[in-house]
């Protein structure tokens, strides 16, 4: 199974974090899952605009965007960019002509 989930609605980020917290993050912005549908469906026709059953995403976006788990990834993202910036650039120079003569060569 899945150990993170991320629900997007015209590319906005709707959820995005642990599958176990989805429930209850959508419990407290006020979406509580029927006891006996399954969540993912449920989820989606909340977030998909073709259903009739949808919310208003907005809603939904800034209740993410105010959650910890919001919060907590956003940190993550900050301390990988962090680390980025002390990495060499690694870029590499283009192949020459000759080198590109000799692939197309070899694969023909």
């Amino acid at each position: 199974m899945f150990s993170n989930v991320i629900v997007l609605s015209a590319g906005q980020t709707v959820y995005c974090g642990p599958r176990a917290k989805m429930i209850p993050h959508f419990a407290a912005a006020g979406h509580v899952c029927p006891t006996y549908m399954n969540p993912a469906e449920y989820f989606i026709s909340l977030v998909n605009t073709d259903f009739e059953d949808h919310v208003e995403v907005p809603k939904l976006v800034y209740a993410y965007s105010k959650s910890d788990t919001s919060k907590q990834i956003q940190e993550r993202v900050n301390r990988d960019r962090a680390t980025l910036k002390h990495l060499p650039d690694i870029r590499k120079r283009p192949p020459s002509a000759l080198r590109q003569f000799s692939v197309l060569m070899y694969r023909n």
